[in-house]
């Protein structure tokens, strides 16, 4: 009990306080010459008022008592702790001992499982690099796949993609001769659908399938028949699912758990080689489109400038500068322009279109003396040459004076506004604002109204 000692200590001290007032009370009857009665006893202590105080001996002691009763009661209890702890440590470094003697162990075949999988990690950079210089997604898939299969040592490695409706996980790449008659019958499995690829499309986690142990299945790839062990693993990238990565092997059991780790890693890397490789035609057709927006707005800019321009046309001799001309087109001139090409009009005579972006702003036609010598292919070449460099220039001067023409309208605008806004009233406003817009356009008359409001009878 808790308080063991405390009451054994509480009753010895109370009843060796019962000896007191019993020896005083004898003491006392035999001096008034009584007899040692009960009457000639509860007579004495009727008598004398000190019986009383000696009375409560018995309760003192006993308090006294139990306070050393708790005292030893406390330090019964600490020296069990005190046991209970050296118990606890010597049970604690029993079961250290155990501990350090199996992790030695764990720690010896981790070391030989390390090394295995140091090998396989190898072997998935080997495939991630190689997979990351692929840009075509068709041919990335099946690299991926011959790679995998020919440096893991398996019988068959698929890899299938989801569709746009995320429906069906569609068969796109095989590195096994029955894989690709599967692959030609354009092989699919629902997403969800009771088989390893449905449950890994619907679950998003690796699963593996053996036809030996608890859980024994029956492969049915007729394609495959030499299937023991399947391993599906999720090809995700962020929280899509792109598709799955099928591993089968000719060994019963050839998967263990921990080899999860280590081949979904490797899908990881396939599945950013898929993602790099759509982002890229998305890119490729982003681009292609960006290129044909400024294409068709540089043809717009161009049209309008010559339509505003009437046509623009010069004429250099030997015997005279640059000068303006208004000359109609040669035959051989209309020909290049319809063509878009080089043009040889006769010996002496080439005509070279000038296109920009597809769009054939005009030609150089380029004339020889009749006694030089004709045209030759390299001279041909170098004009065209130099031609080309003119396109270049042609365009980069427009668009100089497209960005002046926009900067010189945004400095006009703030111009105007910064003076419409120092007017101190609406009245100075509108005055400022008639004024200078006016003056910007050159309009010979500027007017400005503003109808007041019609109030409501």
């Amino acid at each position: 009990m808790k308080f063991k000692n405390t009451f054994r200590y509480a009753l010895v001290g109370a009843l060796f306080g019962l000896l007191f007032p019993m020896i005083a009370t004898i003491i006392d009857t035999l001096h008034h010459g009584l007899s040692l009665s009960l009457e000639d006893f509860v007579a004495v202590q009727t008598v004398n008022p000190l019986h009383w105080i000696i009375d409560t001996a018995p309760f003192f002691l006993g308090a006294f008592a139990s306070l050393a009763g708790i005292r030893q009661d406390r330090l019964t209890q600490t020296n069990i702790k005190f046991e209970a702890e050296i118990l606890a440590r010597r049970h604690a470094l029993n079961e250290l001992e155990t501990i350090k003697a199996r992790l030695e162990q764990e720690v010896k075949d981790r070391t030989t499982s390390l090394e295995r999988k140091a090998l396989q990690l190898q072997a998935a950079m080997d495939v991630g690099h190689a997979s990351a210089t692929i840009r075509d997604l068709d041919t990335l898939l099946y690299e991926v796949a011959m790679l995998i299969s020919q440096r893991f040592g398996f019988y068959h490695v698929g890899i299938f993609l989801l569709d746009a409706e995320k429906r069906y996980a569609i068969l796109r790449a095989s590195s096994s001769k029955g894989g690709g008659q599967m692959l030609a019958r354009g092989f699919r499995s629902r997403v969800g659908e009771e088989s390893l690829i449905g449950f890994v499309t619907a679950q998003r986690q690796p699963r593996i399938a053996l036809d030996v142990g608890e859980g024994a299945v029956t492969f049915d790839y007729p394609d495959l028949p030499e299937t023991r062990s399947e391993l599906a693993l999720p090809l995700t990238m962020g929280d899509e699912l792109l598709g799955v990565l099928d591993v089968q092997s000719r060994r019963e059991a050839a998967f263990a758990s921990d080899d999860i780790t280590v081949l979904q890693t490797l899908a990881d890397q396939v599945a950013i080689s898929i993602e790099n490789a759509r982002l890229f035609t998305e890119y490729q057709t982003s681009l292609e489109a960006t290129r044909r927006a400024i294409g068709e707005r540089s043809q717009v800019s161009w049209r309008d400038y010559l339509q505003a321009e009437g046509g623009l046309g010069f004429l250099s001799t030997l015997t005279q500068d640059v000068i303006p001309t208004s000359k109609g087109w040669t035959p051989g001139m209309t020909e290049a322009s319809l063509r878009g090409e080089i043009i040889r009009a006769d010996e002496y005579t080439i005509v070279v279109p000038i296109i920009l972006r597809d769009q054939v702003l005009g030609v150089v036609r380029l004339r020889k003396p009749n006694d030089a010598a004709p045209w030759s292919e390299d001279e041909i070449i170098l004009m065209d040459t130099l031609v080309d460099q003119l396109e270049v220039a042609l365009e980069s001067a427009r668009l100089y004076r497209d960005t002046q023409q926009r900067a010189e309208r945004e400095r006009l605008v703030t111009e105007i506004t910064t003076k419409i806004r120092a007017a101190a009233d609406p009245q100075a406003m509108l005055q400022t604002a008639v004024k200078e817009l006016g003056q910007a356009l050159k309009a010979g008359r500027a007017q400005m109204v503003i109808q007041p409001t019609e109030q409501a009878d």
